[in-house]
């Protein structure tokens, strides 16, 4: 697993040119968030995806041909067409016969991520994948208000690989779309197209903190309970950062103790779908850990949240790299603006 993370660190107290700085500061004591990684001028989520990719890759020393499905998932694609997630297939240089969707989902996506790559390898005799996530989120929300200097940009990658004798990756998966529009952009999209005023996300922070709250702690406890897992049997409890009350409010009530459930977007903010593989890899870098259990969870837009328990040996391949590097599409290369 590897995150990449733009080559530019954002810190709350400098945004003074935008926002008061008693506001600032409260902002920070309100949500927890110190600083985020924005992405540069020509940076888009799938180059950061791209980057964790090719230093996952290497660093297994895989042959990329051996690379049968690559799933990417994103709320910001490069295109409206084509899928992004061909774009990134010819950027890695993988094989033809490497099967590649994108998955339009934002917090819930590691998770639902994981099972449809599973799943895939599952039903199409797939050894080895690749998922990628990855957002744009402090473009997704009106950069004139604070709520957007809560978010970051990172991208992920992870991969998997069958062995022989593994125990199976169980899930739990929900989606209520009664509440669809608890985070909501009416703007931007096929159903609404004379609407150039809403593009940004809105949010009804009061039912979506409530949702947070109880349905997520609910179906972490009854996978657990699934699973007849206790706290004692996990190392890690890998939560979406969606802001520091709600992770406390989670946390109390699935009875876990404040060192297994850590809460990293302090540093880097909410960052979507990759805010799972985030806390994993910041929890090994910061730990060399000899190997983890981790129960993790997504939740968010949809609404759409899901559970999972997975196991990373000791050996495994962790990793956290930064980048300013962008994909010029003109001219089909990768441009590293250092370089210049």
């Amino acid at each position: 697993m590897v995150c990449a993370l733009p080559d530019n660190k954002q810190l709350m107290e400098d945004q003074t040119d935008r926002f008061d700085a008693e506001l600032l500061a409260r902002m920070t004591e309100d949500t927890g968030v110190v600083s985020t990684y924005r992405t540069l001028e020509k940076q888009t989520a799938s180059d950061l995806c791209y980057e964790a990719a090719e230093k996952l890759i290497a660093g297994l020393g895989w042959e990329k041909d051996s690379i049968g499905a690559m799933v990417f998932v994103s709320h910001a694609l490069d295109y409206e067409r084509p899928a992004t997630s061909c774009v990134i297939q010819k950027r890695l240089g993988l094989n033809k016969e490497c099967a590649c969707i994108d998955i339009n989902l934002g917090c819930s996506g590691f998770v639902y991520g994981m099972s449809v790559i599973g799943s895939m390898m599952t039903t199409m005799q797939i050894e080895r994948s690749i998922l990628v996530c990855g957002d744009l989120s402090s473009k997704a929300v009106d950069p004139a208000t604070t709520s957007n200097l809560i978010f970051g940009d990172i991208g992920s990658a992870t991969a998997f690989e069958k062995q022989e004798g593994a125990p199976e990756i169980p899930f739990a998966l929900y989606t209520d779309g009664e509440r669809f529009k608890k985070i909501f952009t009416r703007g931007g999209g096929y159903r609404h197209p004379e609407d150039t005023e809403n593009v940004f996300a809105d949010m009804v922070g009061m039912d979506v903190m409530a949702f947070s709250i109880t349905d997520v702690p609910r179906s972490i406890l009854g996978l657990m309970k699934e699973r007849g897992l206790t706290m004692d049997d996990l190392d890690l409890i890998a939560l979406h950062q969606a802001n520091q009350l709600i992770l406390r409010n989670i946390r109390r009530k699935i009875k876990a103790p404040e060192e297994k459930v850590p809460v990293v977007m302090k540093e880097y903010g909410n960052s979507s779908s990759s805010s799972v593989p985030l806390v994993i890899c910041d929890h090994w870098k910061k730990n060399s850990p000899a190997g983890l259990h981790v129960l993790a969870s997504g939740f968010g837009i949809g609404l759409s949240w899901g559970v999972t328990e997975l196991k990373l040996a000791a050996d495994a391949y962790v990793d956290m790299i930064a980048t300013n590097r962008y994909f010029d599409d003109d001219n089909e290369v990768t441009v590293d603006p250092s370089e210049a």
